[in-house]
């Protein structure tokens, strides 16, 4: 079995995450190239540092990953307030038999399953289905980091 490139994950989650907004009547989320490094630097974090988490072990959060990038993590909402931005994460592994939210044991070999597993687990948690569903949600970067069989998916909106 061939390894699958982190980038070629990236686009398959992206895809779906965009078909499930389409199912419930979303507009599609553009990809954000800076959201997207921002996303891979904590998915790299969490594999170097072998933790799965919105925040680092040492405390550093969402809000501080957005501002070391010079990116705003406040979104506009009705002119009067903002919405912070927000993230799913998600660990899978390659080959190796899993799992899943719903029970089911699965074992992710390709691309494809990588990046319907992944939006399969959001879907089935109530915190990142909303963040998935959310609508005033217009950009998302995805970043992949794949450390021997395991595979970290960070998602940023925007």
């Amino acid at each position: 079995m061939t390894t699958p490139r982190p980038s070629d994950v990236e686009d398959r989650v992206h895809y779906a995450v965009n078909n499930v907004r389409d199912a419930h009547g979303l507009p599609p989320l553009q990809w954000d190239e800076k959201l997207a490094r921002i996303a891979r630097s904590h998915s790299s974090d969490m594999a170097s540092r072998n933790f799965v988490g919105h925040s680092t072990p040492t405390g550093t959060g969402l809000g501080e990953r957005y501002r070391r990038f010079d990116y705003d993590d406040r979104v506009p909402d009705d002119g009067r307030n903002a919405l912070l931005a927000g993230e799913n994460i998600a660990k899978l592994h390659v080959g190796i038999p899993s799992k899943r939210i719903d029970g089911k044991t699965v074992t992710y070999e390709t691309v494809f399953d990588l990046g319907h597993g992944a939006v399969h687990g959001w879907m089935n948690s109530a915190g990142h289905r909303e963040n998935l569903l959310r609508h005033r949600w217009q950009r998302e970067g995805i970043g992949v980091v794949i450390d021997h069989h395991t595979v970290y998916i960070t998602q940023n909106f925007f």
